[in-house]
């Protein structure tokens, strides 16, 4: 059995319009669009417009040195490599590995102070709905990255 000779943007489109399917929000669709953008250009300037086995390797080692380096974070090093190994996994298998989101509104778990805050806030501004639940994830990301700062693991 051959396997399927992908070219780069028909792969990411397949890629954008699978995260869309599965039900990602459009704001976040915009992030996964400009990482595969970012992979797209990385493989033309390695001089190939197909999807070669390498790539993810590659592209793996390319972010992990701009995170060494401290010219990108380590969340969004974290979420390349997700967007690389999904697009691998359709480009392997001709299927998305979504395994690899989270799932459920608790992915930042904070502290018992830290939450009692938010919710103080969101209380506050009398947010409801998808509004609060958007705002909620934000703030406890922000609360998870410095509390572990403030407690680095070692």
């Amino acid at each position: 059995m051959t396997k399927k000779i992908w070219d780069m943007q028909s792969l990411s489109d397949l890629l954008i319009q699978s995260i869309r399917e599965y039900g990602i929000r459009k704001v976040s669709v915009g992030q996964y669009k400009t990482v595969c953008n970012k992979i797209i250009r990385f493989a033309f300037e390695k001089g190939c417009d197909s999807y070669y086995h390498e790539l993810k390797t590659d592209y793996d080692a390319f972010i992990e040195s701009k995170a060494k380096e401290h010219s990108i974070c380590y969340e969004y090093a974290r979420f390349q490599h997700r967007v690389i190994r999904m697009m691998d996994s359709l480009a392997e298998t001709g299927k998305v590995d979504f395994s690899c989101l989270a799932h459920g509104s608790k992915r930042y778990v904070v502290s018992n102070k830290s939450m009692c805050l938010i919710e103080e806030v969101l209380d506050y501004h009398s947010l409801k709905g998808e509004s609060r639940t958007e705002m909620s994830t934000v703030m406890r990301h922000f609360f998870r990255y410095a509390e572990d700062r403030e407690n680095p693991v070692m």
